[in-house]
């Protein structure tokens, strides 16, 4: 980034965050992580509902947190292991906080800021001395929420449960995706009420009690009925809820707590806790216990460990980049027609009227523009530098005279609209740009009747712009001087109202914040007793009609989905949150192992791509009707022979102990679940007059859903039998390596399509049902299993096939990014992971709250990608070899610390287009270090 780049990002941080931070950020230009404190998210103004909240946890517990327009605080309380009698992740329960008199009125100063660094949220009421103050934090170490305020005057304080399910209901209509898994069947699905507490003593307490439970007819159903006596039911009798207690304050009611007189000060702890116990009343005597603990701690010892265990975290690692500021890659001319009201390939066609377009080759002032929209909608005359101005455009006008604009200098777009209610998919004002590209101009309305710009890799946008059915003046103006994108409706400026404000970051910043929220998101929910859930996580709010409980997709996990925000934990040294998804898996072992037996007749076991967390298929996914089908046959096409997530599973144990070198991990629990996993593999195909496995009838992920000899299945295995053949015999044993050996070749081979020195990879040898899905299961074999690659032979052959890839994409589960990032294709790799970081969901407001794509808001496996991407651009690892910048833009300055393989973390500064320093933890694995951008050095 250029000096001017640097200038502006420092007024930037000035003018949001106040000298200190700048303090700060240059500090992490010595390697500080302090510069964390930039992504800190700041809100000027309160949130209307839920879609408005901030996300916090301690790994376990989560709290979506808001401030209503009437100074109330609310909060949306969750848990990992809430578990319905569905299999539904329920909310706790939603608390109101409300101080009076609160002296703050709509429109008086404001802050509700997201502190990082600390683990904790803050509202700021009012200015100075005279200020209420609120603090909000999950307890790193304990099962409580607290909630402090620190009043300028004596107030009154209120605490109220609010409880949404308070009846026996059917669930039905559109919400019964949400109970995915049941819906088909033969008996109505139900919604069970919670139970609140009465006549209690100083709190409120309530819970969330299963005397019903899917577990019994899920079995029986597919045929493991043995099991009922053998395993126990993990729902029934399982009960959640929590109550609320503070010094000072009394019960007024069932449900709400108030102070006995104002005071200046409050502490509040909501205390959570999830038991599978005889009676409710043993549930409340735990939690009562576990409450008495927990006060055992003074209040400031806590706050003082919880914000260390913050500054451990995020002291383990880091990326900060910041570049792409004068939009890389624009040529230095428009490499397309400059087309109004739709796109190059004719789509995306504007509805409404276009009145008229100018283009000018400069920058036009705000005074003029001011006057433009003041004015009539005839075309413009008469002014410097105009390229053209046109009037009452049909789609596909073709600005001729626009063309000798110059996209990476000054310049101004403005037109009159007048649009009908636009799809939310966007409608072209001015097209100059490859679809989906980044290599010229683009002025739309995305999504629906939204304004955006995008110029190169940089993107502004301001929401529902566009009035339907009325009149708009919008411009879109470059400065060149001050390298400034500005965006102008009515003849205003049009930044987003204060509290929505986005600033201006430029791209590798914008990347950067969207890596450190995720990573934020994924610590707030992945210590718990389950895995992340990849549709929503503990964060569901409510939307679209439906309560906080519902997320599409529903209670089961999906391997293909699941798995994405485990992977970056390794380069992050997150490794205790890749545990509960190890321990799921692991736990679910015997269940699958009789599986096996039942449905195959063979040994071994595998685990499915979709599944519960006790092991099993939803009852809809295995098929309701049986009539003419054997035990084990499912009627869900896309998954019913989908095998994947047993090699990968144990890629990534093995790449956890590659990285965190734990022995017994090694010894008592990798090796034991490969024995089994692998057993699967080696008896469940026949063999041909070679011995090799023909794996048929199979399939490729979702996608080749009737396939021969698929390649993620292939690949997979050849990775995983390579990485446990490179295991110390002495641990693992002749007798297992001699089957490794044995079953590795007998493995067929890679399906390749091309002649020799201009191969490319397939799906699978053989395809006899088309595409089913949208993934592209070629590329397993460059991500998650890394055959080809940066630093490896077939290189070529990796990219050949990342070229001819079926289907192109960033958003949701896709991996186009990362592959690419693997491939060392830094120019789109960049492109790609930009393009993700930008894609937040539009009717939230917190800034890492992405989705829907394929799944719920916030979508996991989107900020999940986004992190292994970034990562894999800048460092990438096997066995000895660590290369660094494989996949990195020249422009981008960054620095970072990141894990890798044989508890070696690498920590440097790239600046200017030079490695200005280089730290490798330990010092004996530098000369492992290869630095691959050209040109770079290292310091």
């Amino acid at each position: 980034m250029n000096g001017r780049c640097n200038l502006f990002s420092i007024a930037w941080l000035i003018a949001v965050f106040g000298a200190q931070v700048v303090a700060a950020a240059g500090a992490a230009q010595a390697g500080d992580p302090a510069r964390l404190d930039a992504y800190n998210v700041v809100w000027n103004a309160p949130s209307k509902d839920s879609t408005g909240s901030m996300p916090l946890g301690n790994g376990d517990l989560g709290v979506n947190a808001w401030v209503e327009p009437s100074g109330d605080l609310v909060m949306l309380l969750s848990k990992t292991d809430a578990w319905s009698e569905n299999c539904r992740l329920l909310k706790l329960g939603r608390v109101r906080i409300k101080l009076s008199p609160l002296r703050w009125a709509p429109g008086a100063p404001f802050e509700q800021q997201l502190r990082l660094h600390e683990g904790e949220m803050t509202v700021r009421f009012g200015e100075g001395q005279g200020a209420t103050r609120l603090r909000v934090w999950v307890d790193a170490h304990r099962p409580v929420v607290r909630v402090e305020a620190d009043c300028g005057e004596p107030s009154e304080l209120e605490a109220t449960l609010e409880v949404w399910r308070t009846q026996e209901r059917e669930i039905k209509g559109n919400e019964v995706h949400g109970v995915y898994g049941l819906e088909g069947g033969p008996e109505p699905i139900l919604g069970y009420p919670d139970t609140v507490l009465e006549g209690q003593a100083d709190r409120i307490a309530w819970y969330h009690r299963n005397e019903q439970s899917i577990w019994a007819a899920n079995l029986r159903h597919q045929g493991l009925e043995a099991l009922l006596e053998k395993l126990d039911d993990p729902l029934m009798h399982r009960t959640f809820g929590a109550f609320v207690e503070g010094d000072g304050l009394r019960n007024d009611g069932d449900t709400t707590l108030k102070s006995e007189g104002p005071q200046k000060r409050f502490a509040i702890g909501i205390h959570l806790h999830t038991a599978q116990s005889p009676t409710a009343e043993a549930w409340l005597a735990a939690l009562e216990k576990q409450v008495a603990a927990t006060q055992q701690v003074p209040l400031e010892a806590a706050r003082a460990a919880h914000r260390n265990w913050w500054q451990e975290f995020w002291n383990r690692s880091w990326i900060h980049a910041s570049g792409g500021f004068t939009w890389p890659g624009l040529p230095d001319r428009l490499v397309h027609p400059m087309l109004a009201g739709r796109d190059q390939a004719g789509g995306h066609g504007f509805v409404g009227d276009i009145g008229r377009v100018s283009v000018l080759d400069r920058a036009a002032t705000a005074e003029e523009i001011t006057a433009w929209a003041a004015g009539a909608r005839d075309a413009l005359r008469d002014e410097e530098a105009l390229l053209g101005s046109w009037t009452a455009l049909a789609p596909g006008t073709k600005l001729a005279a626009a063309d000798p604009l110059c996209p990476n200098r000054s310049w101004t777009i403005e037109a009159w609209l007048r649009p009908e209610a636009l799809p939310g998919g966007g409608a072209r004002i001015v097209d100059a740009v490859t679809p989906g590209g980044a290599d010229g101009l683009l002025l739309d309305t995305h999504p629906g009747n939204s304004l955006r710009l995008i110029a190169g890799r940089r993107t502004l946008s301001v929401s529902n712009a566009l009035p339907p059915g009325k009149w708009t003046h919008v411009a879109a103006v470059s400065n060149e001087a001050n390298g400034a994108l500005t965006l102008y409706i009515n003849g205003q400026s049009a930044q987003q109202p204060p509290d929505d404000a986005e600033p201006s970051l430029d791209d590798g910043e914008i990347v950067s914040r969207g890596y450190t929220l995720q990573r934020w998101i994924n610590a707030c929910a992945g210590r718990g007793v389950h895995p992340i859930k990849f549709n929503g996580t503990l964060f569901t709010v409510d939307m679209a009609g439906f309560d906080p409980d519902y997320r599409r997709w529903g209670g089961p996990y999906w391997w293909q989905n699941t798995r994405l925000p485990y992977w970056p934990m390794l380069a992050c040294g997150d490794f205790e949150m890749l545990l509960p998804l190890f321990r799921m898996y692991e736990a679910t072992l015997p269940l699958a192992e009789f599986r096996t037996q039942v449905w195959f007749g063979h040994g071994g076991a595998f685990f499915p791509e979709t599944m519960y967390f006790w092991g099993m298929f939803t009852n809809s996914n295995y098929g309701w009707n049986r009539e003419n089908l054997p035990v084990g046959e499912l009627t869900n096409r896309y998954i019913r022979r989908e095998y994947t997530a047993s090699p990968e599973l144990m890629a990534m144990m093995l790449d956890y102990y590659d990285y965190t070198r734990d022995e017994s991990f090694l010894e008592d629990r990798l090796l034991p679940l490969s024995d089994t996993l692998l057993k699967f593999w080696d008896e469940h195909y026949q063999r041909d007059e070679n011995g090799r496995l023909v794996m048929y009838p199979a399939q490729a992920l979702e996608t080749l859903q009737d396939a021969k000899n698929p390649t993620p299945d292939v690949a997979g295995l050849d990775w995983v039998l390579g990485k446990l053949l490179g295991l110390s015999e002495q641990v693992t044993g002749a007798e297992r390596r001699a089957s490794w050996v044995r079953l590795r070749k007998s493995l067929p081979p890679l399906p390749m399509a091309g002649e020799a020195g201009h191969q490319w990879l397939l799906g699978a040898e053989q395809d006899f049902g088309g595409r089913g899905n949208s993934e592209n299961p070629e590329l397993y074999a460059v991500f998650p299993f890394r055959l080809y690659g940066v630093g490896k032979p077939g290189l070529e052959i990796g990219r050949r096939t990342f070229e001819k890839r079926a289907v192109r994409g960033n958003t949701g589960w896709r991996q186009d990014d990362t592959q690419a990032a693997f491939l060392g294709l830094a120019d789109e790799a960049a492109k790609l992971v930009i393009g993700r970081a930008k894609e937040r969901h539009a009717g939230s407001r917190f800034p890492a709250f992405w989705g829907p794509n394929f799944d719920w808001i916030p979508d996991q496996d989107h900020g999940g990608n986004l992190m292994k991407a970034l990562q894999t651009m800048l460092l990438q690892a096997e066995g000895d070899a660590i290369w660094l910048l494989p996949a990195w833009p020249a422009d981008w300055n960054v620095t970072f610390k990141l894990h890798a393989p044989r508890q070696t973390t690498v920590e440097g500064i790239y600046r200017d287009g030079k490695l200005e320093q280089l730290k490798v933890t330990p010092e004996s694995r530098r000369k492992d270090v290869r630095v691959m951008l050209e040109g770079a050095g290292a310091g």
